[in-house]
């Protein structure tokens, strides 16, 4: 069943131009173009199709979401450990995770930031079992342009 939810439209000359939100990134969508007439923009009535091709169009990655189930594991030695998004909204590129003691007097330089790849636990080797720490994970996707796209932290 096809969508016809148009967010905005614009007409230049013969060209029209409709944007829908209701894609998700780095999702392969067939397109087709259809003339349709109606009172109403939800429910488009007397259809004709326009083109026999239909086309296979890729949206750019989006941000996926954020990692679940963040842990601090005290042991030795001590670790965070996460589960990957749910949705990736593209080929993952990886995770920057930053971590460091609660203390109303943080300074930059006890911000510690890792960016991995594709695991999905850190090692923290200058953490330390007696005191208190707070962490937070974000993932991220590259489009083919090099722009980042991060997802929220967790």
């Amino acid at each position: 069943e096809p969508f016809y939810k148009q967010i905005e439209h614009c007409y230049q000359g013969n060209q029209y131009t409709s944007v829908s939100n209701n894609v998700h990134g780095f999702t392969t969508y067939q397109i087709g173009l259809h003339a349709c007439c109606s009172s109403s923009s939800t429910t488009p009535t007397n259809c004709q199709q326009i083109s026999q091709k239909l086309s296979l169009v890729q949206t750019i990655a989006g941000a996926p979401t954020k990692p679940t189930n963040v842990l601090w594991n005290p042991g030795n030695p001590v670790y965070i450990s996460w589960e990957a998004p749910q949705h990736l909204n593209g080929n993952l590129n990886g995770y920057y995770v930053q971590y460091g003691l609660i203390n109303e007097d943080i300074a930059m330089e006890d911000l510690k930031t890792v960016n991995m790849q594709s695991e999905t636990k850190i090692i923290c080797s200058d953490a330390n079992n007696q005191s208190i720490y707070w962490a937070k994970v974000t993932a991220y996707n590259m489009n083919p342009d090099k722009t980042m796209v991060y997802g929220n932290y967790s």
